[in-house]
């Protein structure tokens, strides 16, 4: 079928984008260690001098509160830079998705590092749009379909019974995650039709990436749960090598998240290059 021709189209095309891994994965190393090194450097001080971590002695739930009236001023600029990071991710974020958006729409047989960066800033405002409409778009599913179960009889206070609480709720779960699919396989279609069609308006991607998924629902419903198949099973894979690891063997573990790290990257860049090679495939002249 094209989705799974698709799909082995984009792993052969991923040596061509061994620049812009590498750059992002040294991008994420160092976000990493920025973002990670003040919390480190201020519990280290503290939690010597606390008695939180005493496991030896029986941990307490009280020593947390303990921890809290002594050291508790110094959480608030730590929660503060958090904010600040979260933020700053998620922009950084919005360039790397433009980034790889202009690698995989160009279509060339070599991915320079300098035009990776130049398009990460091309397609930067029309991506960050489409993002905040995807974000909207989940949290009106996830409103709509807590809206439902109201309507419909479900109250955590007055249920009698549990097993039809649960029942409902798994429903719910069910088609929350339908529509969520559905929005982010329209979401990766409009920005391929914002790079290849160079549209005025985002609303007009969406339209036409909404129509492309629709009329085609087959092919890119089965494509979408390829890719979201294999990061799956590449994560359960992951977590369970991490399991059997012994937590000594602190090298070991660290390779091991580099590898999941720079498979994460280039999940990204696989979807949706399959993504682009299903829409021209089918949307070719005959």
């Amino acid at each position: 079928m094209k989705a799974i021709k698709s799909y082995q189209t984009a792993w052969a095309n991923i040596w061509k984008y061994r620049f812009p891994i590498a750059f992002l994965y040294l991008a994420n190393i160092v976000f990493t260690f920025i973002a990670s090194s003040p919390y480190t450097i201020y519990f280290k001080q503290k939690m010597q001098h606390s008695d939180v971590l005493d496991f030896y002695e029986g941990f307490d739930i009280t020593m947390i509160g303990e921890f809290v009236n002594n050291y508790g001023q110094g959480l608030v600029p730590l929660m503060t830079l958090f904010i600040i990071l979260v933020v700053f991710y998620y922009f950084f974020s919005i360039f790397a998705n433009s980034a790889i958006l202009y690698a995989v729409s160009s279509q060339n047989k070599f991915i320079p590092l300098r035009s990776f960066w130049n398009g990460g800033l091309n397609y930067y405002w029309k991506i960050m749009r489409l993002s905040l409409y995807y974000i909207l778009s989940v949290i009106c599913v996830v409103g709509f379909a807590w809206f439902v179960l109201l309507a419909v009889g479900i109250n955590i206070l007055e249920v009698e019974n549990d097993a039809e609480l649960a029942r409902k709720i798994k429903y719910a779960l069910i088609g929350i995650l339908i529509l969520i699919g559905i929005f982010s396989m329209i979401k990766q279609y409009a920005k391929l039709h914002i790079a290849t069609k160079n549209l005025p308006f985002i609303s007009s991607s969406i339209l036409k990436s909404g129509g492309f998924v629709i009329r085609n629902f087959l092919q890119t419903t089965l494509l979408y749960l390829i890719n979201i198949g294999v990061l799956v099973l590449f994560f359960i894979l992951y977590v369970n090598v991490r399991r059997v690891i012994n937590v000594d063997a602190w090298l070991l573990t660290f390779i091991i998240a580099q590898v999941y790290l720079l498979f994460k990257i280039v999940f990204r860049i696989v979807h949706l290059d399959s993504c682009l090679t299903l829409l021209l495939k089918l949307t070719k002249k005959k």
